[in-house]
């Protein structure tokens, strides 16, 4: 009966056939009315979300949480294609840092953090916030050399963990790059 982007009152709408189309106040998410779902009552009428079979009602529901991924996945692209973005490259390695101690230097990559991959920066701070500052095992790429290093994290001043890198920074990248770390990102959204 109404498709609609956002929540709330609605700021425009449309009447198609058969269904409304409206933009909303609030753009957090978006709703789909089925028919026979706003009276309260089972409506068995042929174009009903009631009449339709069990499959056919499940792709109607997970289509809601893949647009959801999707779109999550397009945000991060357009995103990271605009602005850039940090990769888990070593840029610099801060003096006195934990880094330091195990002999991080730019152009490494950190590739896990306590065995889980890092494809993204993001994952690479979230798993320094999970070490409560207890040591933790950094997988590196080096070359084509691969070694694991055991680093204590240090307090950083506004809350949480560092080792003590700056990661390189993609500043213009292609659409081809910004669509893999795209990808990368929502995954990475997905599992945390």
């Amino acid at each position: 009966e109404e498709f609609a982007i956002g929540m709330g009152p609605s700021l425009l709408s449309h009447k198609g056939k058969a269904t409304t189309y409206s933009i909303k106040a609030l753009p957090i998410g978006g709703m789909c009315q089925m028919k026979g779902e706003s009276t309260g009552e089972v409506d068995r009428s042929d174009d009903s979300f009631q009449s339709k079979k069990p499959l056919q009602r499940m792709s109607i529901i997970f289509a809601g949480p893949l647009m959801n991924i999707i779109t999550g996945f397009l945000f991060f692209t357009i995103l990271g294609f605009i602005q850039g973005y940090a990769t888990n490259v070593v840029r610099e390695v801060s003096p006195d840092s934990p880094a330091v101690t195990i002999g991080l230097m730019p152009g490494d990559s950190i590739l896990s953090v306590n065995g889980k991959n890092t494809p993204t920066f993001n994952d690479i701070v979230f798993g320094m916030s999970q070490s409560e500052g207890k040591p933790l095992l950094l997988g590196v790429k080096r070359g084509e050399t691969v070694t694991e290093y055991t680093v204590t994290p240090k307090a950083a001043e506004g809350g949480g963990y560092i080792i003590g890198f700056y990661p390189v920074i993609e500043e213009q990248p292609s659409l081809p790059q910004a669509f893999t770390q795209g990808l990368k990102e929502a995954r990475s959204m997905i599992q945390l």
